[in-house]
């Protein structure tokens, strides 16, 4: 059996039925919204400059679209059912209205490269139809049978809505597979790569503290035990426990410093070339740095606290007995 078309009023019959159902609240027919590739050149319109060839973002859409994700519009309207010239009409958004450069945009003219005339009728604000690692970029929305169904349904009512769909997709008999999933899972799947990212230096930075607090700690242990007889010469001499505790404690703190001046200059080059992926990103100031390397310090001073207190806090005498 052959698969049904997207023309098809079939599918619409199966759109009015699925509507019907209370725990639905909306449904539309259109092309997939996060993974929206599908670019085309050579439109024309009135007072464009000679040589400037736009790419537009091409987004095919039933009128139940802007309803179904919410779209806000800035001027005119969305597609009607109640406008038969709705098929030749266009919807863009607000970066193509930019860059179309019209005054006021509505009932505008573009044509496109086979010479249609498509009329502009609504401008709605800006959406994401990708991902954030590219800008937002010029969108026509246009009158569009899809197989794609797109159900808006009342969040307690998931499981039951869901066995609904399934049996009157069946019974419509389409000849298409059902593919059923989630948009979240969708807008999940944009950024998989950076949360697996996030998991893997997450595990690895947590694991490189705990090495290295370790070693400090062995490295503490080590030098306590060498200086003794030290500490105990200085405390005979009238120093202070909390003067010993800041000897010892501040030989590391200094190489931690040093480390975190060391490590902030390349930490910085990596963590923006790693944003340079993505259209929209925050500037790295100094606090991240700053807070960073404090953190970095209270760790370290926490790790050798202990061997630093016990040995502040020892007896004279027993550490000059020390062999």
């Amino acid at each position: 059996m052959f698969p049904t078309r997207p023309s098809d009023p079939k599918l619409e019959s199966l759109k009015k039925e699925l509507i019907n159902n209370p725990d639905i609240l909306c449904v539309t027919r259109a092309w997939n919204p996060f993974y929206n590739e599908v670019t085309r050149n050579g439109f024309s319109w009135a007072g464009k400059k000679e040589g400037d060839d736009v790419y537009f973002h091409v987004l095919g859409a039933d009128v139940d679209y802007a309803k179904t994700y919410k779209l806000e519009l800035k001027e005119g309207r969305f597609f009607s059912s109640e406008f038969s010239t709705d098929n030749t009409a266009i919807v863009i958004n607000e970066e193509a209205a930019k860059i179309l450069g019209f005054r006021n945009p509505i009932g505008e003219i573009i044509t496109t490269s086979r010479g249609s005339k498509l009329n502009i009728i609504g401008v709605v604000k800006d959406f994401h139809i990708q991902s954030l690692h590219y800008k937002i970029g010029p969108l026509i929305m246009q009158i569009g049978s899809s197989n794609n169904f797109y159900i808006k349904m009342k969040p307690d009512k998931i499981i039951s809505t869901v066995d609904f769909i399934k049996t009157t997709f069946k019974s419509y008999d389409p000849g298409l597979p059902i593919d059923f999933h989630f948009l979240d899972d969708d807008y999940d799947n944009l950024y998989r790569t950076e949360r697996r990212m996030g998991k893997i230096f997450s595990y690895f930075s947590l694991l490189a503290i705990i090495i290295s607090c370790l070693g400090l700690i062995g490295l503490s242990s080590f030098m306590t035990e060498r200086r003794t007889k030290e500490i105990g010469i200085r405390k005979i001499n009238g120093a202070k426990a909390t003067e010993i505790f800041y000897l010892l404690s501040g030989e590391y703190i200094i190489w931690v410093m040093i480390s975190i001046i060391i490590a902030c200059p390349i930490a910085w080059y990596a963590m923006n070339k790693w944003l340079q992926n993505f259209a929209y990103r925050i500037d790295l100031t100094w606090v991240v740095f700053a807070l960073a390397g404090i953190f970095a310090l209270l760790i370290a001073l926490l790790t050798v606290s202990f061997q630093s207190y016990k040995a502040a806090s020892k007896n004279p005498v027993e550490a000059l007995r020390y062999e």
